[in-house]
């Protein structure tokens, strides 16, 4: 064989633990087992797996390829072995998810006690990071995503619609009047995302979609940002509902257009690497969003007026 199965647990806790000591101790082996262990791989795949010296210890490219192959493997043996062992499939270890910073905080992050409840022995790093990231090159387990995955090996599963909603203060309205139509939009400020994803702005007349461009002087990467540039006053947002919830029952924004607002929102995916035996961790993790995303009202609360009276 290339290799075995203890020097892969080696070479995996190496890179983890960014060092020979660290994973020796984690391990309760010595520091030289370690190490012989990833120079008989780097000996038997002709490739340099990790840089080091006395004070670095940093996988290569190739190193990190073959990490998270490593890491894929091992699960599929621990899962092997549970199933012919008969044994109940515990769901624990380390889990790294990517997810933007908006959607953690409002959506994941409240909910956490709960998984943290029902799965004691799972410890998550949440990696904060804007738009699709591609789980192999980041390194993580799972990208929370509303961009689908580039690559046709991944798993995208859709856990929930985001309804998103035209919005902007009043203070913008009674300067620049109110649309009445989604093709008013072409005569107002818009308020933009660096990310394309969200700047075809969908509206639903007659139950059909129907795009409408929509240009203006302000970008940002972060829906925060741009509920801030909405509250501002400096034009008109298209955000989604459980950013701007508080605001528009305190009358700080008002929704705009409501009855061409889609019945549907944007789809928000879980995207992991394809594979039949998929770890216990990840399917808890992905699960339990599914459940507490569904769960979540996003419907916003009717408005009074539509038009500037």
């Amino acid at each position: 064989m290339l290799h075995t199965k203890s020097d892969m647990h080696l070479f995996v806790a190496a890179v983890e633990e960014q060092g020979f000591a660290a994973a020796a101790r984690r391990l309760a082996v010595s520091p030289s087992t370690v190490s012989k262990a990833i120079n008989r791989l780097e000996a038997a795949l002709s490739v340099r797996l990790v840089d080091r010296d006395t004070r670095h210890f940093v996988a290569t490219s190739e190193g990190l390829t073959f990490y998270h192959g490593c890491c894929r493997a091992i699960e599929a043996m621990q899962d092997a072995e549970a199933s012919v062992s008969g044994s109940k499939l515990q769901a624990k270890g380390k889990l790294r998810v990517s997810v933007s910073a908006s959607t953690a905080e409002a959506r994941i992050g409240p909910m956490m006690h709960e998984f943290h409840a029902a799965y004691p022995e799972i410890d998550i790093a949440f990696h904060l990071r804007n738009g699709y990231v591609d789980p192999i090159e980041a390194g993580v387990d799972i990208t929370i995503s509303h961009e689908p995955p580039v690559r046709d090996t991944f798993v995208a599963r859709r856990l929930c619609y985001t309804p998103l909603l035209v919005c902007a203060a009043p203070g913008y309205l009674e300067r620049r009047g109110w649309p009445q139509r989604p093709t008013d939009l072409r005569d107002h400020n818009c308020i933009l995302s660096t990310r394309e994803v969200f700047n075809t702005w969908q509206f639903e007349e007659a139950g059909e979609l129907r795009p409408q461009p929509v240009h203006g002087a302000f970008r940002a990467s972060q829906g925060s940002m741009l509920r801030q540039l909405a509250l501002s006053g400096v034009g008109i947002a298209n955000l989604m509902t459980y950013q701007v919830r508080d605001d528009l029952r305190a009358g700080r924004l008002v929704e705009l257009l409501p009855r061409f607002r889609p019945t549907q929102g944007i789809p928000l995916y879980a995207v992991y690497h394809d594979r039949r035996n998929l770890n216990a961790r990840i399917r808890c993790f992905v699960d339990f969003l599914a459940d507490i995303l569904t769960r979540d009202d996003d419907t916003p609360r009717p408005y009074p007026r539509e038009v500037g009276t």
